[in-house]
């Protein structure tokens, strides 16, 4: 229903119990830097079950939701709130195949440093048709979600590695690549290869070259998401449960990748997580490169209200080595 953050820092860590907010956060954040444009992921991504998936998003049936951010001394507000189809609408709504007679409209308001206005329209199937209203300021930043089950959003590993290195650059495949030799030093580069006629990411050794797509689970499941973290700077990056699908290993390259995409490639960084590992590895690679702007919110709902307990990097610390305290409960 109602909640505030403040203070927030470069990388935030979000732990708790189930179902206390902490993915809501994160969704409510990427709705608003995204000037509502993904309103649809965010809908979709735990699960379709038609139009009652819509109205599930209004607490206790409320007309609107309002997100207010502020950052770099710049506000940034969106509001969502139902709305009546728009009969200048209709006919390209038929025209896209939605279902009129089972149908959900959304009007979306972005107002700030960028701004945009937008009705959303969805139907009982989930499909969808987004139309402007009226000009358009886009944001000068990116907003990125990574959860494993759209971890491959962007395409095929090789589509992904493209991306990284159109937006990165060589900074980005170094990083990685740096990162990839503390466990695996024998690897030399990552690059799409031609095999039979088609280019295939591969990964290089000393002596070889191994297509992506025969390596081991953990190495690509860690290599895809490392490519992820390191496409954008400048930007915010929402990471839902980054220990799924890793070994202990291979988490650690995510945690130092973490680490880096913010203190490197400048991004802010939002985390939600229930492994006691991640946190005691983002503590530790915090200190090993001598960043304290790192904050862990264990999250906390009651009757409806969502609240925190905010632990500095210092104060993490001390509870976990002194107390052997579980931040996450």
């Amino acid at each position: 229903k109602h909640t505030q953050l403040e203070n927030l820092d470069n990388i935030n860590i979000f732990v708790g119990r189930n179902a206390t907010g902490k993915s809501t956060i994160l969704e409510a954040l990427y709705l608003t830097l995204s000037l509502g444009d993904e309103i649809d992921f965010i809908l979709k991504r735990r699960g379709w079950f038609g139009l009652p998936t819509v109205t599930n998003i209004f607490h206790n049936n409320a007309k609107a939701i309002t997100i207010k951010t502020t950052f770099n001394n710049t506000h940034q507000t969106i509001k969502i709130e139902k709305a009546n189809p728009q009969s200048d609408d209709i006919e390209v709504i038929k025209s896209k195949n939605l279902d009129t007679e089972k149908l959900m409209a959304i009007h979306i308001t972005s107002q700030g440093i960028a701004s945009r206005d937008t009705l959303f329209y969805i139907d009982e199937s989930g499909k969808k048709l987004l139309i402007g209203r009226g000009p358009v300021h886009p944001p000068s930043w990116e907003a990125v979600f990574i959860d494993w089950n759209e971890v491959l959003k962007y395409g095929n590993p090789e589509d992904v590695y493209s991306i990284m290195i159109k937006k990165g650059g060589t900074q980005s495949k170094k990083l990685i690549l740096d990162i990839l030799k503390k466990s695996y030093s024998e690897i030399t580069n990552i690059e799409p290869l031609k095999l039979n006629n088609r280019w295939v990411l591969h990964l290089i050794y000393k002596d070889r070259a191994l297509p992506y797509y025969v390596t081991g689970d953990g190495i690509r499941y860690a290599l895809i998401y490392l490519m992820h973290l390191t496409i954008s700077k400048n930007s915010f990056l929402m990471l839902e449960e980054p220990e799924l699908h890793t070994h202990p290993g291979l988490l650690k390259l995510i945690t130092e990748t973490i680490i880096k995409a913010s203190t490197e490639l400048n991004n802010q960084i939002f985390i939600t997580t229930h492994s006691l590992e991640l946190i005691d590895m983002l503590i530790n690679k915090a200190n090993q490169y001598k960043t304290n702007n790192i904050k862990f919110y264990r999250t906390i709902l009651e009757n409806g209200e969502l609240k925190t307990d905010t632990y500095t990097l210092q104060e993490a610390q001390k509870l976990r080595k002194d107390l052997e305290y579980d931040l996450r409960w």
